[in-house]
């Protein structure tokens, strides 16, 4: 299982049908803020690949708000995803699985931040986002 996509999104959802992702102001990455520690919510789109040999197997993800020290500030998101070949899957091909959610995003100071993301426990990828203060309505 390999992480191939990972962005935050003003708002993201996949068809079930097709595994066509829907974006709106997909790669947001900047956010000013009116004041911190403050949480927010998020829309999330990650995609991984997949060996044929993975479908049907479950798979632990885990996304982790991390403070420009590195260290974790709230509480990890956990899920679990169990990918499965679709109708249109070539054999000997590589699966794809995109799943969408919402996410809490923990800050306690501006600066650089990251989303860390896990497969069971290995570090698969990370969204990098900005914390600014800002007095914009």
């Amino acid at each position: 299982m390999k992480l191939t996509l990972a962005l935050l999104a003003r708002y993201a959802e996949v068809d079930p049908e097709s595994g066509l992702l829907n974006l709106t102001g997909g790669g947001v990455d900047v956010f000013g803020l009116k004041r911190v520690p403050t949480e927010f919510t998020m829309a999330c789109a990650l995609r991984f690949l997949y060996r044929e040999v993975e479908s049907g197997q479950t798979f632990q993800v885990t996304l982790a708000t991390l403070d420009p020290q590195l260290q974790l500030v709230g509480k990890p998101t956990d899920f679990k995803i169990t990918p499965h070949l679709g109708a249109f899957h070539v054999e000997g091909g590589l699966g794809t699985y995109t799943v969408t959610g919402a996410i809490t995003l923990a800050v306690e100071s501006v600066g650089l931040h990251s989303i860390s993301i896990t497969i069971d426990g290995t570090i698969a990828g990370d969204i990098p986002f900005q914390v600014l203060l800002s007095d914009d309505e």
